[in-house]
């Protein structure tokens, strides 16, 4: 064999040698570009996460940190500047109405003085679910918006009512409230929750109608001789006990010490004038 030949074979055996290896070095290359990307990929998809739990967790620690009694400047600070103020109809009472973002609404009804009288947060969007605690005696009772029925938040046997109130414009019922009085076992305040007009009502329950179930628990109600809109626990049926269960809380409402939300009938507390003489909670007209 001569020079010429082996030179040759020598060159083809390099140029192998040399793309061999250049071939893994490409599979390398690339395997490492592809972990760097789908690392970086996860990474991002876990802070959009984080983020997103972040805000919401600010914003719940807000809400908590606000309490019915409070001065507006209180509620000013937490929540900004109310995206609407008007005064309640037949008192000397101011609705104020926060949105500090879309998610919910806050409204503080506050006195002439700046005290707040009241304490509302709603929320219309079923992945914010602000969690409020009371005190009932030795007891811790919890309410979460969008997840808490109305019937868990209470032992049946605890005395509530129920009130039912039908929009201005008639028709089916624009607030639905469970109320619990208030009583040195509540440190002297009353607490509500239930189904607010500003939001579409939720029900676990497949098919069910609850603006017309609870309009026709409403005119059954009226029938029966009972107070207007309220009815007291010791009549609650099976019907409304199902209700009750179908009805998933979008509205958690409580006063300061010694004030009372509505007039309940034969209460022992006075409400005049009533904070909420034409339904409970954030105004769906003004809002929506």
């Amino acid at each position: 064999m001569g020079d010429a030949e082996r030179s040759t074979e020598s060159l083809a055996e390099d140029f192998h040698q040399f793309t061999k290896r250049s071939f893994l070095i490409v599979i390398v290359l690339f395997l490492s570009n592809l972990i760097t990307a789908v690392s970086t990929l996860v990474t991002a998809v876990t802070l959009l996460r984080d983020s997103a739990d972040d805000w919401r967790t600010a914003e719940y620690a807000k809400l908590r940190a606000l309490k019915a009694g409070q001065t507006l400047d209180r509620f000013k600070e937490k929540l900004g500047s109310p995206a609407f103020r008007v005064r309640v109809r037949g008192g000397p009472y101011s609705s104020n109405i926060f949105q500090p973002r879309r998610d919910y609404w806050v409204e503080a009804i506050s006195d002439e003085s700046g005290a707040t009288l009241t304490y509302t947060v709603t929320s219309c969007n079923r992945d914010f679910r602000p969690k409020f605690s009371f005190r009932d005696g030795v007891h811790q009772r919890s309410v979460t918006l969008n997840e808490t029925p109305m019937l868990s938040v209470l032992p049946r046997d605890r005395h509530s009512w129920i009130a039912a109130v039908a929009l201005p414009a008639g028709g089916v019922p624009g607030f639905v409230f469970q109320i619990h009085e208030s009583s040195a076992h509540t440190n002297y305040r009353q607490h509500a929750w239930g189904l607010g007009g500003a939001c579409p009502w939720l029900s676990p329950v497949q098919k069910i109608n609850l603006y017309e179930e609870w309009n026709v628990w409403r005119f059954s109600n009226e029938r029966q001789g009972g107070e207007s809109h309220f009815r007291e626990s010791e009549k609650f049926d099976n019907r409304t006990f199902k209700l009750m269960e179908s009805s998933i809380v979008n509205t958690y409402i409580e006063a300061s010490p010694n004030q009372c939300l509505v007039q309940i009938p034969d209460s022992v507390m006075p409400c005049s004038p009533e904070p909420y003489p034409d339904g409970f909670g954030v105004d769906p007209v003004l809002v929506r």
